[in-house]
């Protein structure tokens, strides 16, 4: 039998809330805008992990047979507020490898998620980054979601 790569969805929405701009308005309330910013995914392990990407020998891949399978790093941006691939037409979200059970892993796959020219307010700000246990299928991850587990970052800066 031979086996084949697991994709996941990863997607999520980024806003923040910032002063009125006085010369448009009378309102003394804030205004939600959207955070642009670049998000870059380093696979790994949960503090295992390089810019260069992640390796593994994989038994009976696809027609190949054993190999070996570099992952490399995957840059996403947000764009309205919502995670896109850099893409023509800037497609919602982005699929990352799964950790599929036949890789075999003494550790799990993990990916490390870095925040880069990140802006709102008219200015470049900081988000937190961390790192999130890939799924073992299909399973999406909102990077955003209340209930998924952080890890430490352990990524470049």
């Amino acid at each position: 039998m031979t086996n084949s790569l697991t994709y996941f969805r990863v997607d999520g929405a980024w806003l923040d809330v910032e002063e009125h701009i006085p010369s448009n308005s009378t309102d003394i309330h804030p205004i939600v805008d959207d955070i642009s910013a670049y998000i870059d995914f380093f696979p790994g392990t949960e503090k295992d992990v390089s810019e260069l990407g992640f390796t593994m020998i994989v038994p009976n891949y696809s027609t190949y047979g054993d190999i070996e399978l570099a992952l490399a790093p995957i840059t996403g941006r947000t764009i309205d507020g919502t995670l896109r691939t850099i893409a023509i037409g800037d497609p919602v979200g982005l699929e990352l490898v799964a950790n599929s059970p036949w890789f075999d892993l003494d550790e799990p796959l993990f990916y490390h998620v870095r925040y880069r020219n990140v802006t709102y307010e008219t200015a470049l700000k900081r988000l937190p980054n961390f790192a999130f246990q890939a799924p073992t299928d299909s399973t999406a991850v909102r990077l955003t979601s209340t209930t998924l587990p952080r890890f430490s970052y352990r990524g470049p800066s």
